[in-house]
This record gives C-alpha cells, structure tokens and sequence, in this order.
C-alpha cells in the first residue's frame, strides 16, 4: 500500500478531520493509474483550506486569474509523471490548496453534499499532482473515491450514534 503524510493547515475550520483526509489521500493515490510507481514510497503532500480572498490571490499569482477557484495543485511533478525513476524512498509530491467557501458555492450548483464536493476536488488535487490530465478517468476515479469517502463518513456517524 502507498504511504502518504500531510501537512495539514485550515485555516477556516472545515468539518472533515485529518486522519480522514489521510486515509482519502492514501486511496487516491492506490487507486490512481500510477499506483504501483508509489508502492513502498512515503508521499508527502501539503494541504491548505483557505479563504475566497487568499485563494484569489494565489489564482492571480500562478495562473493570472483574478478570482477564486475551488482547488488549486501546486506540485513537481504535475507536467511529467517522474516518480518512478525517483530514487529517495521519501516524495515530496507537492500542495493542494482548496477554498472551502467555494467549495460550499459548487455544492449548491451542482446539488451535491458539501463532504462530497469537497472530496471531489481534494481527489483532483491529488490527481494532478499526479499527473492527470482533465478527462474520463479522472473524473470517474474522482467521483468513485468521492462516494465511497460520503458513505465511510455516514457509517461511521451511524456507528458512533
């Protein structure tokens, strides 16, 4: 199984624990079409939840965008997949910076539950860093990974309750 290890800052205070965004990072990252590159490798991620104001600035910065967005990949490897020739056991994969409020916005439009959309896009976060491209596969991985995400979270209130 692939090892992952976040540094984890929200700075907005989102209602998802960090051992649960471990364990989604840890399935995006085995599931992910570049799996067996990761296997016996620690990959470090960084995660930020940020503000509409820090996001847009951040948007401005690195993509010359002058508004918010839901997420962000800042990362290494996100042009070329070079992680199978990596040779240091521990991988620096890279950032994800997600803006909550929007992804509360985009839950709204697409009528989804906030969890998921946030799962959604912090799997797309992931992906890139990958190296995924926007299309089918990524996609569907993401809204698998995402469901499956909602229902641990729902059993888990259930068993709790």
């Amino acid at each position: 199984m692939v090892q992952a290890e976040l540094n984890y800052i929200d700075f907005v205070g989102i209602p998802i624990n960090k051992k649960s965004l471990v364990d989604l990072a840890k399935e995006t990252l085995s599931e992910s079409k570049y799996s067996k590159n990761l296997e016996n490798k620690n990959i470090c991620i960084d995660i930020a939840v940020i503000n509409e104001v820090e996001m847009k600035r951040v948007n401005s910065a690195y993509r010359g965008k002058d508004l918010s967005t839901d997420v962000i990949s800042i990362g290494e490897y996100s042009d070329n997949l070079n992680i199978e020739n990596e040779t240091k056991h521990k991988i620096i994969l890279g950032e994800v910076l997600l803006c909550w409020s929007d992804i509360k916005k985009n839950a709204t439009i697409q009528h989804t539950g906030v969890i998921y959309e946030f799962a959604y896009v912090y799997t797309h976060g992931i992906l890139h860093l990958l190296g995924y491209k926007h299309g089918k596969d990524m996609f569907s991985l993401q809204a698998k990974l995402s469901s499956e995400f909602c229902d641990k979270i729902e059993k888990n209130k259930n068993e709790v309750s």
